[in-house]
């Protein structure tokens, strides 16, 4: 705790659920603000930027529609940055318990927004404009190239439960931004392998990207995630989906894909290094690791687990665990919170 003793107030009285991120360089915060609001409609994505001591709060990022924001996510430097996040197309009922019904409207009125700062202002784009739910955004974006892949999630019935998905088709699909533009909407997942259960993305310095994504195949309310298998596809801006791996065929419980990308070195050059959360049929918890490069292939040097690195070593490892953020990472810089 002795590090955060020159810690700086940046808000007070913050909304709970504000969840803040930063850019990649430190420069640009986002986060989600009630607006000193007791109403859940009011809720706004909103940013800060970095100052000599501190954040310069600069308040609500350029809204389409007075409806509230949810699920927001960032990534970028302080010369480009993209943020994306869930917008509802309806006013929110805050009086009592929702009936499923008006969850369900919830969900089908839920859509992807993004914004684009280019150093000096945001430009808002809505990247959906549906009646099907469209959810938890990711985000990544280097230089002038972004890409914003979600979960598109269709059903024959959700009335009953709308947050059983076992009965939809739950897919992921995404958009790049080249050239200044957004493109046409692209599938990466069509759904029949099973539900989305946690995404994550990242770019390198030549455009390429990578989704890391867990698909669970069961569709048994009592199964515990043993079905979660975990996956990763490269993505070209030419050629689209380039390959889309499995990387893991086990019993185990396998979640919170992570990703980012790490500069291996003059001969290696830039690698996608992925880790996620494994709980092994012993009990026993982990991060897996796996270094790609930008063709899909699997590094077999890169150490495996983190539990590898020290095997006599006593790890607590959380599920929750994110890598640090940094500007052009090396392999020596590489770390991860559990």
């Amino acid at each position: 705790l002795l590090g955060f003793l020159n810690a700086t107030d940046i808000q007070t009285n913050t909304y709970p659920y504000a969840n803040p991120l930063i850019t990649r360089d430190g420069e640009i915060l986002a986060y989600l603000s009630d607006g000193s609001s007791t109403d859940v409609n009011d809720t706004c994505a909103s940013w800060a930027i970095k100052h000599e001591s501190g954040y310069t709060d600069k308040g609500a990022l350029p809204s389409l529609s007075p409806f509230a924001d949810n699920n927001l996510k960032l990534d970028g430097t302080g010369s480009f940055a993209v943020a994306a996040w869930e917008k509802q197309r309806m006013t929110i009922n805050t009086q009592g318990e929702l009936e499923p019904e008006e969850l369900a409207a919830m969900l089908n009125n839920s859509e992807i927004v993004t914004s684009v700062y280019d150093g000096d202002k945001w430009v808002t784009t809505p990247l959906t404009d549906n009646l099907v739910p469209d959810l938890s955004p990711v985000v990544a974006a280097k230089k002038d190239r972004a890409i914003v892949a979600w979960r598109r999630v269709a059903g024959s019935n959700m009335s009953g439960n709308p947050l059983n998905y076992n009965d939809v088709n739950d897919s992921i699909v995404y958009k790049e931004y080249i050239s200044g533009e957004w493109g046409e909407t692209k599938t990466l997942y069509n759904g029949t392998s099973g539900n989305v259960k946690g995404m994550s993305a990242s770019i390198m310095s030549d455009g390429t990207t990578a989704i890391v994504y867990a698909l669970d195949s069961c569709t048994n309310d009592n199964d515990l995630g043993n079905t979660n298998e975990i996956y990763c596809a490269i993505i070209d801006s030419k050629e689209g989906v380039k390959t889309d791996l499995r990387l893991t065929n086990n019993n185990e419980l396998d979640e919170n894909p992570q990703i980012t990308t790490v500069n291996f070195g003059t001969e290696e050059g830039e690698r996608f290094v992925i880790g996620w959360h494994n709980i092994a049929m012993s009990g026993a918890s982990d991060i897996i690791l796996a270094a790609i490069d930008n063709e899909g292939r699997l590094d077999d040097n890169f150490i495996d687990s983190i539990s590898s690195i020290n095997e006599n070593a006593s790890l607590n490892i959380a599920n929750s665990f994110r890598f640090t953020k940094g500007e052009d990472i090396n392999l020596a810089d590489c770390h991860c919170f559990g």
